[in-house]
């Protein structure tokens, strides 16, 4: 029987690791390997592994993949888990004994392929890196048929990034042959015919990243100028890709042949912001009312230069106004009307003119409204205010409220209310108007709930602050929602409560014979309103 002296010399002796390239690439060397380390007792067991799992983390690249996972999976050297995994995922690249070349020489060459290797599969843009190790492996072994084919792949990943359109490839292909080489050559075809019938079924992944081939698939599209499709195979759902930058030049370049559709993802993503600004055209505007709403969207599809370059883009935005401005902000409407003039009987009848000019400050951000009938409601809501502007009270607010909630819709009801009493009322009591109003409470008042507030407070005390009064003065008329006769009959009203005898006239002058009269009878007059006057 062996005493333990005599067992510590055996494993020393047996279980030192082999410094022969041929021994450590055996398959034959690690199974008797492994058979005598079955017969040592578990001390020495536990230094052999932690001699073996430094031996196969230097040395991993210079042993075979099948002799590699014979080593990990009969030495208990790593724990189950990330790096076991990992080692499984390695290439299967070919290691044989490279005449002419040292021990240490071996081991270098095989560890900088693998280097070159994890560069490509990381997706490295820093060609110098890969210049050394591929300058430093050609010395060393420059026909391995797996460094030649990670040379192709480094060549095509320089060709696209830097757009030479793959000059380096071709000039490589026609010196050597590798693994993939029948695939390019085919792929060069490809583009040639610009067909997109690519193939990927024989090709070695362990040569060509999974990330370089997502490219080659798309630039075949891209080349035959299908870029929607390219597009997809490239940038969806790949913000991982090291190669996501470059795709995102070269479709930046081409966004302008992309779909519609593609093309406002790309502006409303910003994705290519870093690349390229995707201006909203007048076109745009057209098939997207969404886009119609908005003012920054008017001013890029109106600007100076394209006016000057596209003289008839006047008469087409001209007529996509006549036909739209029910349904768009009164800003925009503005905006349009200063880029291209209107004007009464030469462009627009003296109708349209009064109508687009003295247009309704209303609301056009509610998410209550849903997609599909927001044209509909906001045409319905702006006859809607028209009617009362001409005088109609034959209300159109249930048919509104069913779309959901507005407020610029309450507000036109506050308005009906009001305009209601004073048009077919002789005194004002203004019940409904302020239920209506207190309704509203939970919202901050607009401009024309604080105009119509401070006017019926006034009417109600037969008396006005002179705050409230320059609050009114101060009111931007181009914000109410109120329509002009309303508007012309209030302030009249105000000036006459404040005391104002020319004002008062002024406004006055300007109402319908209608409400001339009734604003003689029934409008109340300041306390000291006569003796103010016989003083002046």
């Amino acid at each position: 029987m062996k005493d333990i002296g005599e067992e510590k010399n055996l494993s020393i002796m047996n279980l030192n690791i082999s410094n022969d390239f041929n021994d450590i690439s055996s398959y034959d060397y690690w199974k008797k390997y492994r058979e005598f380390y079955e017969e040592i007792s578990s001390v020495l067991k536990d230094n052999i592994n932690k001699t073996l799992k430094k031996f196969v983390v230097t040395n991993y690249s210079a042993i075979p993949l099948d002799v590699l996972s014979f080593i990990v999976e009969n030495f208990p050297i790593f724990e189950e888990g990330n790096i076991k995994s990992e080692i499984k995922k390695l290439p299967n690249f070919e290691v044989y004994d490279i005449a002419d070349l040292s021990n240490k020489e071996k081991l270098d060459f095989y560890k900088t392929r693998m280097e070159i290797y994890f560069l490509l599969k990381k997706g490295s843009l820093n060609f110098n890196e890969y210049d050394i190790r591929f300058s430093h492996g050609a010395k060393l072994n420059h026909k391995d048929r797996d460094l030649l084919g990670l040379k192709a792949s480094f060549l095509t990943l320089k060709d696209i990034e830097r757009e030479e359109d793959f000059s380096h490839l071709k000039t490589f292909l026609e010196r050597w042959e590798f693994p993939n080489s029948k695939f390019y050559e085919n792929y060069l075809k490809l583009l040639e015919e610009k067909s997109t019938e690519i193939d990927f079924e024989d090709v070695s992944v362990d040569h060509l990243p999974l990330y370089l081939e997502n490219f080659l698939e798309g630039y075949v599209y891209y080349n035959a100028k299908e870029y929607d499709t390219a597009y997809e195979i490239w940038l969806e759902e790949r913000d991982k890709d090291p190669l996501t930058k470059t795709k995102k030049r070269y479709i930046s370049r081409i966004y302008e042949y992309l779909s519609n559709n593609l093309v406002d993802f790309l502006r409303e993503e910003g994705i290519l912001n870093d690349y390229v600004h995707i201006p909203v055209k007048f076109s745009d505007i057209k098939r997207r009312s969404d886009y119609a709403r908005e003012i920054s969207n008017w001013k890029e599809a109106l600007n100076f230069n394209l006016l000057l370059e596209e003289p008839s883009l006047k008469d087409e935005v001209l007529n996509y106004l006549r036909e739209n401005y029910k349904v768009l902000p009164k800003e925009v409407v503005e905006y349009i009307i200063r880029k291209v003039p209107i004007a009464p009987y030469e462009n627009v009848s003296k109708e349209e003119y009064d109508d687009i000019v003295n247009l309704p400050n209303l609301n056009f951000k509610n998410p209550n409204i849903i997609e599909e009938v927001e044209e509909e409601f906001y045409k319905k809501r702006y006859d809607y205010f028209e009617k009362i502007l001409r005088g109609n009270f034959s209300s159109d607010y249930d048919g509104l409220i069913e779309y959901g909630f507005d407020y610029s819709t309450e507000v036109i009801r506050v308005s009906e209310l009001i305009a209601g009493e004073v048009w077919n009322e002789r005194e004002f009591n203004f019940k409904d108007a302020k239920g209506k109003i207190e309704d509203m409470r939970s919202f901050e008042d607009g401009s024309t709930i604080e105009f119509y507030k401070i006017y019926i407070r006034a009417y109600e005390e037969n008396s006005i602050s002179k705050e409230d009064m320059d609050t009114v003065l101060n009111i931007n008329r181009e914000e109410l929602v109120v329509p002009q006769f309303l508007y012309d009959f209030i302030m009249a009203n105000l000036y006459k409560i404040y005391g104002d005898r020319e004002e008062t006239k002024k406004y006055v002058e300007k109402l319908p014979d209608e409400l001339k009269g009734k604003f003689k009878i029934s409008m109340p007059i300041k306390k000291g309103f006569f003796k103010n006057i016989f003083k002046k």
